[in-house]
């Protein structure tokens, strides 16, 4: 756990994004290159760090929540090539679906996030 922890910091994280720079934001709040050559890249998140009472992982993600967010990373620093939306009422677990699946009663279900992304890559023909 320490080792994920201080690779996600910002020194490992301005090391990793200095070399690897293609969808990297070149200002604090924007957007980065949505192609370069033949990848493409987009970003969605979260941005509310508690969203239901019932679950109990939302009382650590307030807890751990500095900035405006998903509980463990600033909305600023998770924007990554073109910007799909910021404003998902999940924090960092509703986006992977965990434990249990809970989530807000008016947030979008990540799932069916995931796999609308799915289907709109795969009309692209990507």
């Amino acid at each position: 756990m320490k080792a994920v922890l201080q690779a996600l910091g910002t020194t490992k994280s301005l090391a990793f994004n200095q070399h690897f720079p293609n969808g990297v934001p070149t200002d604090s709040c924007g957007e980065g290159a949505y192609q370069v050559n033949s990848t493409y890249y987009s970003s969605f998140m979260g941005n509310s760090p508690c969203n239901t009472i019932l679950d109990p992982s939302s009382y650590s993600m307030l807890a751990s929540s500095v900035l405006a967010g998903d509980g463990v990373a600033g909305r600023c620093s998770s924007r990554f090539g073109k910007v799909i939306r910021d404003t998902y009422q999940w924090n960092r677990l509703d986006e992977v679906n965990r434990l249990l699946g809970l989530k807000g009663l008016f947030s979008a279900d990540s799932v069916q996030v995931y796999r609308e992304h799915a289907n709109h890559l795969k009309m692209q023909g990507l």
